[in-house]
Formats: structure tokens, sequence, C-alpha cells
């Protein structure tokens, strides 16, 4: 047997389990051993049956006194029950249409199960556990992943098979002295020992070494991207003096935003296109950021286009570049997917003119009739709210633009490198001056109407307010949940 084999291959998958087996994406010998566990069920942490609580899943270990004769229902459904006992109390065992596992227990012979205990004081229940016997050896065993018509009895079976038959075919792809530094085992060690450990603790070495491969080859993809993407630019552009565009503002940028923008400006001046990702805090000064690339890109003879998931965000990014950009003679425009289709053919006419020099939009920017006369810079915000094809689409207006990501969520920053593996980063994690701090407060029922009436003291005053609910209309199920309308109409 080969790796690369179907699953066909493995003893009791015929074409009706491979279809199952095909549902989890495994269509291979490979592809079931890379199937890895979610969790483990250890099976020599057990409890007594009296001590075991309910609607709690426990490991019992206990003789089979009795099997009780199998009663049909209905059709369709045969019920057998077998009742255990631990000295402490007794268990009935309830399996349903599983003639075979019921004849497999004999009785007056420990076993050890696995389940779900239901029932109360005076009689307790395991529906359908997983059942080794007492005498097994191997008691940590994997729990998968499973799919209607694949038991767990199943998959382990098949994947014993598997490892027993391919594990000298698992290569190994580490060198050693690299493994010998992060102290990491081989891989076939860890493929046997991630699904059937011979102890806790290589289960735990067995993860450690297939989380550092799928790290690893993650971030050698993410090379491969970075170094496609350092082809040359269609706008490279010459440096300008950000104070020219400071000067401008009505108030003082912040030394994070006035690095983020000295970061920008220089990819943005070199041979290959600009991938960075600028991430801060609501409010920490983002747009003003990519106003300053919008403006660099303008002094150039380019055109910038920022792209946003809703529309209510593409109008306040509009919004705010206009009041940024036009004072200084740069045109902005918006696009959105609810404008008139006259609206719109405007819109696209002075995009492909060149009269518009910054626009902002939805998904309508990517669409085929809306062209640009020189793109040189693509800016995304919250960029894991598009998928891959609408934002290669987004670039594609464009002859190899500048990519700008803007995300306000925040982010450890060795998250973000795997997330945004092929974007440099710039952080904003300062504040303008003047901002106000978020004060935030937690409002009991009780207290509604004295935080209504705070909001309405605040909107008698000239300022803004929202409320948020988790539903937009009532409906059966929503409970005591508020909804929008219902909200709205009190």
């Amino acid at each position: 047997m080969k790796i690369t084999d179907k699953i066909t291959a493995l003893s009791g998958v015929a074409a009706k389990r491979a279809a199952i087996y095909n549902k989890l994406g495994i269509e291979t010998v490979g592809d079931l051993i890379s199937h890895y566990p979610k969790d483990y069920i250890d099976y020599s942490e057990t409890v007594k049956i009296a001590d075991a609580p309910v609607n709690e899943q426990a490991v019992i270990k206990g003789f089979v006194t009795q099997k009780i004769p199998a009663a049909r229902i209905r059709q369709g459904l045969v019920i057998y029950k077998v009742i255990v006992d631990d000295g402490s109390d007794t268990l009935t065992v309830v399996l349903y249409n599983n003639r075979f596992a019921y004849e497999a227990l004999e009785k007056d012979k420990e076993y050890r199960l696995f389940g779900r205990v239901t029932g109360g004081f005076t009689r307790k229940e395991m529906n359908t556990p997983q059942i080794i016997p007492a005498e097994e050896t191997r008691l940590i065993r994997p729990k998968y992943s499973l799919t209607e018509g694949l038991t767990a009895q199943m998959v382990i079976t098949n994947m014993t098979e598997a490892l027993r038959s391919v594990s000298e075919q698992i290569e190994e792809f580490i060198p050693d002295d690299i493994r010998q530094r992060y102290e990491l085992c081989t891989e076939e060690y860890a493929c046997r020992n991630i699904h059937f450990p011979e102890s806790s603790h290589a289960a735990e070495i067995s993860r450690r070494r297939l989380g550092f491969d799928e790290l690893l080859i993650m971030q050698c993809a993410m090379g491969l991207m970075r170094d496609r993407s350092r082809e040359t630019t269609g706008c490279p552009m010459k440096m300008k003096d950000i104070a020219e565009f400071e000067a401008s503002l009505p108030f003082e940028m912040t030394g994070a935003q006035k690095k983020a923008c000295g970061e920008i400006f220089s990819d943005m001046c070199g041979q290959t296109p600009m991938n960075r990702l600028v991430q801060g805090d609501v409010g920490s000064g983002k747009t003003a950021v990519a106003a300053a690339a919008c403006w660099l890109a303008a002094e150039n003879g380019c055109q910038s286009a920022l792209m946003a998931p809703t529309e209510i965000l593409a109008r306040q990014h509009y919004a705010t570049l206009k009041g940024f950009l036009e004072p200084m003679g740069i045109k902005v425009g918006c696009l959105t997917g609810s404008m008139t289709q006259k609206k719109k053919n405007e819109i696209k006419a002075e995009l492909s003119s060149g009269e518009i020099n910054v626009i902002t939009g939805t998904h309508a920017l990517i669409s085929e009739s809306t062209e640009f006369k020189r793109l040189g810079l693509v800016i995304t915000d919250e960029q894991h709210r598009f998928g891959v094809n609408q934002r290669k689409l987004f670039a594609m207006k464009g002859e190899k633009p500048h990519k700008l990501v803007m995300s306000a969520t925040p982010i450890p920053r060795t998250l973000s490198l795997i997330i945004y593996g092929d974007l440099d980063i710039s952080i904003i994690n300062e504040l303008p001056k003047g901002r106000q701090p978020v004060e935030t407060y937690a409002v009991t029922g009780k207290l509604r109407s004295r935080a209504l009436g705070f909001v309405k003291k605040e909107l008698d005053a000239g300022r803004q307010g929202y409320i948020v609910c988790p539903m937009v209309e009532e409906t059966d199920a929503a409970g005591e949940l508020q909804a929008a309308k219902h909200m709205r109409k009190g």
C-alpha cells in the first residue's frame, strides 16, 4: 500500500464508506493520516458510577452483569441494553441499532466505557458509549471529527491499518540540525503518536511538531507570495515631503502616524509594489494615514481607490477623505451598489477619464465596468472581510499598484504576521492629541431607563447616540432579545 493510494485500499473501505470519508475531505490514505484527532479520551481517569455527575461525560469501569433482550420500538429502531456494575452502583448502557456491539459484550467481563451519564440518583444511563476491554493497555484514545455514517471505531480501525502499512513512507522534511535546535520529534513519530499516543507527553510533543510543520509551511507559502509580488510596479513614485500634507490638516499628526506615513512613502517610492498593513485601534487616525498615501499618489499623477466592506463605511471614508484632500485640489468620489445607474455611470466616466483622483466604495469598485485611467494605490479596510478573489480583482484594476490594508482588529504582532504574512506592518499605537478616552459601563435592566435618559440628554445637547440590538425583527425564537424595529417603535 502507498500513502498516495485511494482510501479504498484499506480493508473494509468500499465505495459507500469512501464517499462518507470524502465528505470530510479524505480521499487518500495520506489524507486519512492527516485527519488528526480533535481531542483524546483518557480511559485511565475513571469515576465510580455512584459519583458520576449527571449530564457530563465520564469514564466508567465495571462488569457486564446482565444483557437485556433486544426491544424493537418501531420500524427501523432496535434498542439493546446491558447492565454494568462497578460495586458502587449500576449503570444501564443503551445501544441503538448496534447488534454487533451488543453481541461483542461478554457477561461477567470488565470494560471501560466513555460517554455522557444521564438519569438521576435512582437510575443512571449511558447512551451509545465508546467501549474498550478493561485489560487494554492503550488507554489514551483519539476523538475524531465525524460525519453521519462514520463511527469513531471505524476511523480508529482504518487509521490503525493505514499507519501500520505506510509509516515507513512518511518522509522527514526538516533537517536534523533544525529539529534538534527546536527540540522536535520526527515526522513519523509525530504522525503515529498524534493518533495513538504512548502517553500524554507523547501526544503533546507530536502536536508541537505538527503545529511547527503547519506554521513553517504557511510561512514558506507567504514567502513565495511575497517574492511573486516583488515585480516592478507600474506606478513608481517620487518622494514628497509629508510636511506639505500636514500643513493642510486641521490637527497635528501623532508620532505614530508620521512613522507609518514615512514607511508607506518609502514603500511607494520603491521599484516594487507596496504591500503594507496599517493596524490601529478605532480613533487612532488610520484614515488620515491613508489620506496621506492618496495625496502622494495624486502628486505623482496616480489614482487611489479605497474599498470598504459596507456602504456606510464607504460613505464615512468618502466624507473623511473629501475633507482632507479636496481643499488640496484632489477630487474624491464614492461608488456603491445602491446608487442609481445614472449616477454610477457618471462616477465611472470620471474615473476612466482621470477626473476623479480618489474613489471610495464597496464591491462596485471591482465590477468589470469600473475602469481607472491610472490606478496606483489600492486600499482595503478590514481585509479579512473580503475574499481572496475579490482582493485580487481589486488589485488587477491597476498595473501592479501599491497595496495598503487598514485594520482596527487588535491582534498581537505574531498573529498578524501569520494572517497577513505577505505584508509589511505599521502599527499606530498612539491616539491623537485631545482624544477623549472611551469609558465603558455595564448597565442592568433596572437602570435601562436611566441610561436612555442619559442618551436623550446628550442628543438634546446636539450630540449623537446609537443603540445596538441583537435582532432586527422580532421572532418566536428571539425570547427576551430586543429587536431593532421594536425598539424604534418604543
